[in-house]
């Protein structure tokens, strides 16, 4: 037997000139499988390369999923469409508000358009229109033609007050306020009837210790103001609600939201009994308002008799509702 290295030399032979000394084809075989083996190795190169890239791909929708949620482009005014490559933030309520209306009473930044002389003035500003734009109303006394003011308290039966509104649209008009006595005060502004529209609240008297107040309508139109009638009851128009008083009298005007969304108004007077002072006897009117008309209509009325607290109180009995006019000092408050 040939020894190992004799036959190592043949086997190299064999493999430097193949041929007739490679009967069995065993080195085409190893040939054969080598090329296999590289292109299989060429194959799985290219399956890993392609396999990297697709989870490349389908990594980065899958975290854009993940992280970015279901992406839409907003439209204005249509539907949302479908945006895989562009995510689109939605606004959420915070991000954009929606504007709420502008609570009455306006803002009082406009610069005062009264031009004229006046012994006594008082401005207002609100909304009395509908169109959403501020308006002003100057109520005075003008001043005679010698400049001499008269006392306020005694103005009864002279020149009498007038109102000057300057709506928002450019247009502006002057009316007297025939029921304005000694004072001619506004008070407030607040939509009553429901119509859009500010009621100013207009304080027409001053006695001792109580005053009067009517509730006007300021649309913009040349009839001016218009005083809210008052049906159902034996209060006097003219007049209007009493309002304030003393120790031993108490009128309150207030408001409240009924079920169905409208405003109820309550006029409630009390009166200390005499002589001991141990209880208030308590008339509470309820007043309902229409949005077509300037009409408080009368809906009830109840008595109530209340102890006199043992210590002073604002009110000394209960009251119910709360401030018609925000700003004002109309309140049980």
């Amino acid at each position: 037997m040939p020894n190992f290295d004799e036959r190592l030399r043949r086997a190299l032979g064999r493999m430097a000139a193949p041929g007739d000394d490679d009967p069995e084809g065993r080195l085409g075989d190893v040939r054969s499988r080598k090329h296999r083996r590289a292109v299989v190795r060429r194959l799985q190169v290219a399956a890993l390369t392609v396999a990297v890239v697709a989870g490349t791909i389908g990594g980065t929708f899958a975290l854009a999923h993940a992280f970015g949620g279901t992406h839409r482009t907003l439209v204005p005014g249509g539907v949302p469409s479908s945006s895989p490559t562009v995510p689109v933030v939605e606004p959420t309520p915070t991000d954009s508000p929606t504007p709420s209306p502008t609570p009455w009473p306006w803002p009082t930044n406009q610069p005062p358009v009264f031009t004229g002389s006046a012994c006594s003035l008082n401005m207002l500003t609100g909304e009395f229109d509908g169109d959403g734009i501020p308006d002003q109303a100057f109520v005075f006394y003008p001043q005679p033609a010698d400049g001499v003011c008269p006392p306020m308290h005694d103005v009864n039966g002279l020149a009498g007050w007038l109102i000057d509104i300057s709506w928002g649209s450019g247009t502006s008009g002057e009316w007297p306020l025939p029921d304005c006595a000694s004072v001619c005060n506004p008070l407030g502004v607040s939509d009553l009837n429901g119509d859009g529209t500010g009621d100013m609240a207009l304080q027409v008297d001053m006695g001792a210790s109580t005053s009067h107040v009517q509730i006007l309508q300021l649309n913009d139109d040349e009839r001016g103001p218009v005083t809210y009638q008052i049906s159902g009851s034996g209060l006097s128009a003219g007049w209007g609600f009493a309002w304030s008083g003393s120790v031993t009298h108490q009128d309150y005007i207030t408001c409240a939201r009924a079920s169905d969304g409208k405003t109820v108004l309550y006029a409630t007077s009390g009166v200390l009994s005499m002589p001991d002072g141990s209880q208030w006897t308590v008339v509470e009117r309820t007043f309902s308002f229409d949005p077509a008309t300037t009409v408080m209509t009368q809906t009830g009325e109840q008595s109530t008799i209340y102890p006199a607290p043992s210590q002073p109180s604002s009110p000394p009995f209960p009251v119910r509702g709360d401030a018609c006019f925000p700003g004002s000092n109309l309140g049980a408050t």
